[in-house]
């Protein structure tokens, strides 16, 4: 193991993931103030049961794994759980990266490539954006990168079990979300190893088939049991059947394109190279033209600019499905099958008429980073191989460049959303100082007030603070379509980028709307934040 390197990459990611808190000296993403309230709930209530929503927020209580490691790590190093959890959440994030490292030096046996691969996606927008918040996503990163490490190491026996229980049982008390994928990736992997074992004459390959049944049926229980009373979303069977469909139609056509053996010419390998990047170029330019699902925006066109490290890494990862290919080992294509199961569910969320829509759109790109990465990597080219000498180098030094290149890019990604604050890029998770002060302030006026604001501001005032909050009410009062709100909170850069919905989306206001505000008392100001009062409340 390159443990320098990996360790290196390690500290390269943290410092990465951990740059918003310090940055803004807040919790990084609207996600995190309910499980930093319960955290605290925890150390002021303790013991208590976890299923009381009296106490709790009644939803993240359900997957409370992040909440009590906030509680823990509180404990130990004897800061705030607002100071706590911005600092630890994201060092759990983190940690994905070396787990990953030994789950690709595995699939790929060679560790230059997974240390590659590691770099990369320790980079990778937008799975480093999505890592540094204080989410349960973020906790669930490890224990995802763990549970797929152990599925494809252990055998049947009773070390591997305890393993893989303890894994399976922390993974689905952290994150709904990730469960799922999980599942979907170890019964996708399972498949698609049995099918290979088939083919040689073999059995199915019990361990991976047992371990996708039992983490399936732990996921199940634990939902049935105790997390689907905070479940907010209820699935119906045609949702599920839905699912399932884009699942099989993904397997079975991954399928069939890595069971061709036949040996491809160059040319049709540079052909497929150049039609990827092409569709992942068009996927970008139709997202700048129209609205991909019905609550999705139409993107600036300079947003392509964010999409280039995906094109410039899709020749890679073309090259990576052909050398994944000519391997040895039932466990060569599991890459694929993973990719290929993610965007089951990315397909589903575009076009399964998905009632997430747009949320599960955005949030599922986060979980391709990972099989991309394996596959980029995999596709680098071996000099040693190579017939023509200078021709080796030439490819050579066109995949260092774009990986360099990507790599660029994808930090520039990541300082768009939290130093430049781009509308569509997740600008809405970071807070400043003066906003929490506002809301700290606006809250001690008492419960019975209702303030009106974004979304943005909605879970700040609601999940931390627990006042009653009104977002469609001030809504309707800017565009001129209802009466006046009670106390209503506008900060700075809502004047730059409208008014934030739910699932991240933003609306435009009609011109001159902050000339409506002059109709109402201006009660609290600051360098970030305004708030307004009116004898009127809705």
């Amino acid at each position: 193991m390159r443990s320098p390197y990996v360790a290196l990459v390690f500290l390269a990611a943290f410092a990465l993931r951990v740059c918003p808190a310090i940055l803004s000296e807040m919790p990084f993403s609207t996600d995190a103030w309910s499980p930093i309230r319960n955290t605290m709930a925890l150390l002021d209530n303790t013991p208590i049961p976890l299923g009381d929503d009296d106490v709790f927020d009644g939803y993240n209580n359900y997957w409370p794994a992040n909440s009590l490691f906030g509680a823990v790590f509180t404990q130990i190093v004897g800061l705030s759980p607002l100071s706590s959890m911005s600092l630890a959440v994201p060092l759990a994030g983190a940690l994905a990266i070396p787990i990953f490292y030994a789950l690709a030096s595995r699939l790929l046996g060679d560790s230059r490539r997974a240390l590659a691969a590691s770099i990369l996606l320790s980079l990778a927008y937008p799975y480093a954006l999505f890592t540094s918040g204080v989410t349960k996503e973020t906790y669930a990163a490890p224990l995802l990168m763990l549970l797929l490490f152990v599925f494809l190491a252990c055998s049947l026996n009773l070390k591997s079990l305890l393993i893989f229980s303890l894994s399976s049982i922390a993974l689905v008390a952290s994150h709904h979300l990730t469960s799922a994928v999980a599942a979907a990736v170890m019964a996708a992997s399972a498949l698609a190893a049995s099918i290979e074992r088939f083919r040689r004459g073999l059995g199915a390959d019990q361990a991976k088939t047992a371990f996708t049944v039992a983490f399936a049926l732990a996921a199940a229980a634990y939902l049935a049991a105790y997390a689907g009373r905070g479940l907010r979303l209820q699935l119906t069977f045609n949702d599920l059947l839905s699912v399932a469909s884009y699942q099989a139609v993904a397997f079975a056509f991954t399928l069939h394109a890595s069971s061709n053996t036949r040996r491809s010419s160059n040319a049709r390998k540079i052909a497929v190279c150049f039609i990827s990047t092409l569709l992942v170029l068009a996927s970008a330019i139709a997202c700048t033209a129209t609205a991909i699902t019905p609550s999705a925006p139409v993107l600036p066109r300079h947003y392509l600019l964010y999409a280039a490290h995906f094109a410039l890494l899709s020749p890679l990862a073309a090259s990576g499905f052909y050398a994944l290919r000519s391997r040895l080992g039932e466990d060569r294509l599991i890459p694929l099958f993973w990719l290929s199961a993610v965007l089951a569910v990315e397909a589903y969320a575009v076009f399964g008429d998905s009632p997430l829509g747009s949320t599960l759109a955005y949030r599922s790109i986060n979980f391709l980073c990972a099989p991309l990465c394996i596959l980029c990597a995999a596709g680098l080219p071996s000099f040693k191989s190579a017939r023509c000498k200078h021709l080796g180098k030439a490819v050579g030094a066109a995949a260092l460049l774009a990986l360099t290149a990507a790599a660029a890019l994808s930090l520039y990604g990541f300082y768009s959303s939290v130093a430049l604050q781009e509308r569509y890029m997740g600008y809405f998770w970071l807070y400043e100082v003066p906003e929490f002060k506002a809301a700290e302030w606006l809250s001690a006026l008492g419960s019975g007030v209702t303030v009106h604001g974004d979304v943005k501001m909605e879970y700040l005032f609601r999940d931390y603070f627990k006042v009653n909050f009104n977002v469609l009410g001030c809504l309707r009062y800017l565009t001129g379509e209802g009466a006046e709100p009670g106390l209503f909170v506008v900060y700075r850069q809502m004047l730059k980028n409208s008014f934030v919905l739910y699932g991240g989306y933003s609306v435009d206001l009609p011109g001159g709307w902050a000339g409506r505000l002059e109709a109402l008392n201006l009660v609290y100001s600051s360098s970030a934040v305004k708030a307004y009062w009116s004898s009127r409340e809705v």
